[in-house]
Formats: C-alpha cells, structure tokens, sequence
C-alpha cells in the first residue's frame, strides 16, 4: 500500500515511480495531482484503487504492470493529457470510466486477454484513431465508446457477445474491419 501523501507533497514531483515493495495504490491517491507526468507502476503492484489518478492534469503517460489484480474504477478519469497507456493483462476488464475524458488519449494497447470494455470505459476519448479490439472480448458496456469522435478505424476479429445501448454514439468517423 502507498502511503497517502498530502496534496502540497505531491505538488513537488514531476514523475511518480511507485516503490517495488508497494502492493497497491489506494483510491483517490493521487487524485487532481497537478505535476504528475509520467506515473511508473512496477511488477508486484496488485491492485490500483478507484480514482487512484484521476484529474491528473498533466500526466501523460502510463504503463501499467501485468502483476495487477485489480484495477478500480475512474483511474485515470479526466486526465485530459493523458496520450499513452498499456494496460496490464493481469485483469480481464476495463472498468467503467477508467479512461472517460482523456480527450488526448490517441492510443490504447488493450492486452488480447481482456473479455469486458465496461460502461464510459473510454467516453469522450476524443483523439482515439485506431481501436483493435482483442480476440477474448465479450462484451461492450453502455456508452463504452461514446464521443470518441476521431475512431476512424476499429478493428474486430471476433463475435461480440454483448454489445450495450451506445457504445459507439457519437463516433462520427467510424468504420469497421475485420
């Protein structure tokens, strides 16, 4: 667990390396941190907590270990800089609201092992481009993919299970392959 730092001592850093002996990250942690750019989360983490980096103002990037269990909702909600994630493989899902607002969010690498994208997983992503999705997904939460207005390609090598209420409105520029 991460000790809860005082929002002035975060105000100091620039780039966060998480300690290796740390087994999480609790939520609301580093919640509207303003000087955070660049968070590294190594093996071992098990878990990251609801909102643990939401408002991040000016983080941008992000590597999330594959040793994670279990990732909250709204991570990294409203982290409107935030351009580059690689999400671990060490869960199945994509919570609800973990990338809403990233409207700077151009990439994802979704490991292939993921079944379930939740509900405004990636909502108003606005500079999303390409999407492929992984081989395993089942199921598409509601609102998903809302806004992601500059999707023009979305990849789908597979059959959908479950696909909610729109979970690609408002995707203007979308096209399908498979």
């Amino acid at each position: 667990m991460i000790k809860k730092i005082g929002f002035d001592e975060i105000r100091e850093y620039s780039e966060i390396r998480i300690d290796v002996s740390a087994k999480g990250v609790d939520e609301y942690n580093f919640y509207n941190a303003d000087n955070i750019y660049y968070v590294h989360m190594p093996e071992g983490l098990t878990y990251v907590g609801k909102y643990a980096f939401s408002d991040c103002t000016y983080l941008f990037r992000s590597i999330m270990p594959n040793s994670l269990l279990k990732v909250g909702e709204g991570v990294f909600k409203d982290c409107e800089n935030l351009e580059y994630v690689k999400y671990t493989s060490g869960v199945s899902y994509i919570p609800q609201f973990c990338f809403e607002g990233c409207t700077k969010l151009s990439y994802v690498a979704i490991p292939d092992n993921i079944t379930t994208i939740n509900n405004s997983a990636f909502k108003n992503c606005k500079s999303l481009t390409n999407i492929k999705l992984p081989k395993q997904l089942q199921e598409i939460g509601s609102e998903a993919f809302y806004g992601c207005e500059s999707i023009d390609k979305l990849y789908l090598e597979q059959d959908i299970h479950t696909l909610s209420d729109n979970s690609f409105s408002y995707c203007t520029s979308i096209s399908i392959l498979s």
